[in-house]
């Protein structure tokens, strides 16, 4: 009975130091607890994009870690958000605790690619538990520029023979990439090519980069475009242009049809040949 009892014993010491060994273990040490941050992404013109760090298994006593933002598609040299350098977060250490911070992307009128930058951690302070903070996370700016190209006008005209406030293009934006949009003649008006006006169709026009305010004073000439004037007399005539095929960083704006008026200027005239005159009565001249 007594080596029983001292096996009993012995045993029960073994499991209540085994079970101090691993409650220690556990509150000085931890046990896998990880750190993950979030791919998140949001749009370059929208402000700060949150992003969100979670403690998967809790902490005793809380820690803090560090967070930076490092250049992918995104760059600081081009200025592309606000360079984050070991911001620290504060963790409590509870289960699934949250802790948050913002990149903040630059706002600009370019059209471009959706880039993105990286967050990684480091700095690990506050615990002796082996928190794993070798997550990285992924952050998209999500590009939300465009340049527009439209007609000026619905609908213009000008005397034959002066033929002037022809349509131009209007570009709104900032142009980088190649870009070009097509002008079509539509053969519905009234108005004959290569008599009444001179027009290469289709006509590719070309918007070189540069960053256009929508205005006349940015506007781009429809190449080839002209009024043939003449001394017939006729009635007005038209012409129909249809804009379309944007490319490169160009959508198609608001007027993508214009009509154009060629108004006669021609007349005929007929008048006396003189003002008074006389012959002798016998002649009638």
């Amino acid at each position: 009975m007594k080596k029983a009892s001292a096996r009993q014993f012995s045993s029960y010491v073994c499991s209540k130091l085994l079970f101090i060994a691993f409650t220690f273990f556990t509150f000085s040490f931890g046990f896998g607890q990880t750190v993950t941050i979030d791919d998140v992404s949001g749009a370059e013109d929208g402000g700060a994009i949150t992003v969100t760090a979670t403690l998967d298994i809790a902490v005793p006593g809380g820690f803090s870690v560090d967070v930076s933002t490092n250049d992918g598609t995104a760059t600081l040299a081009d200025n592309d958000y606000s360079q984050i350098i070991s911001q620290t977060l504060n963790f409590t250490g509870l289960i699934g605790e949250t802790q948050t911070f913002d990149v903040t992307p630059t706002v600009d009128a370019v059209v471009e690619v959706n880039e993105d930058l990286t967050i990684s951690m480091d700095n690990l302070q506050g615990t002796i538990s082996p928190v794993d903070i070798t997550d990285t996370a992924i952050v998209t700016i999500n590009n939300d520029d465009s340049v527009t190209v439209e007609f000026s006008q619905a609908a213009g005209s000008d005397a034959e023979n002066v033929g002037g406030n022809l349509p131009v293009l209007l570009v709104t934006g900032t142009v980088s990439a190649a870009t070009t949009v097509t002008v079509t003649d539509a053969l519905t008006g009234g108005a004959t090519s290569g008599v009444d006006y001179a027009f290469t169709s289709p006509q590719v026009v070309n918007i070189p980069a540069a960053t256009y305010d929508g205005t006349l004073g940015t506007s781009i000439a429809v190449p080839t475009l002209s009024i043939t004037g003449d001394t017939d007399v006729e009635a007005n005539e038209t012409i129909d242009l249809v804009l379309s095929v944007p490319t490169g960083d160009a959508t198609l704006g608001a007027q993508t049809v214009t009509t154009y008026t060629i108004n006669n200027d021609d007349s005929v005239t007929v008048e006396f040949s003189q003002a008074a005159g006389s012959d002798a009565e016998n002649v009638g001249g």
